[in-house]
């Protein structure tokens, strides 16, 4: 059965809500999944064994990064088919 996963800020309480509450008017039954936040780069990098150091990328673009590199390590573990969501804010949307 496939699962789905939303990453997700643990702190952002209130996005967290409207994403429960769009996906039950769809039931589509998920799981969030804990973003990466900067403060833990170097550590969950070290522990993917990925290479941060000489990225030009910004320390949020890195822990989103690693975010859904956790989540993939995770679903390989588990050797489950898996579909990774995230949700993104308006703000980074790709305008049209």
């Amino acid at each position: 059965m496939l699962k789905n996963y939303v990453i997700s800020l643990a702190h952002h309480s209130k996005r967290q809500s409207h994403i429960q509450q769009e996906f039950a008017k769809q039931h589509i039954p998920f799981t969030f999944f804990s973003a990466v936040t900067p403060d833990k780069n170097t550590q969950v990098a070290q522990r993917l064994a990925i290479d941060i150091t000489k990225s030009v990328s910004s320390d949020t673009e890195i822990a989103c990064f690693l975010s859904h590199a956790s989540l993939w390590q995770r679903c390989v573990r588990s050797e489950s088919t898996r579909l990774n969501s995230s949700h993104m804010s308006e703000s980074r949307m790709p305008s049209s």
